[in-house]
């Protein structure tokens, strides 16, 4: 499965999740078996399952390169194919300077 794929099926089930929490809270509440806090508590629960379940798309590559700018590691390397020729491109944040190696 393509990461295209892969994102519309996550969209989904987060959205389906997301309906089905808020209806149930919706019904106990008209019911008065759901009080303010537990309404809020329910959503923000959903909200955290929601973004978890998201995460899970995130790639090995991406997470680390996630960690190295969080301990200040600001080099980012990348290597290109353009007409046939390697490059690389070794920059710091902001700039976009290629080096052909």
């Amino acid at each position: 499965m393509d990461i295209g794929a892969k994102v519309i099926t996550t969209v989904k089930e987060n959205i389906a999740f997301s309906i089905v929490v808020n209806l149930i809270a919706i019904v106990l509440t008209c019911f008065g078996k759901m009080t303010l806090l537990w309404a809020i508590v329910s959503d923000v629960g959903t909200m955290l399952l929601v973004t978890l379940n998201g995460m899970k798309l995130l790639s090995p590559r991406t997470i680390a390169a996630i960690e190295r700018k969080q301990d200040g590691l600001l080099t980012v390397r990348t290597e290109r194919k353009k007409d046939g020729e390697r490059y690389e491109n070794l920059n710091e944040v902001g700039s976009g300077d290629l080096e052909l190696v």
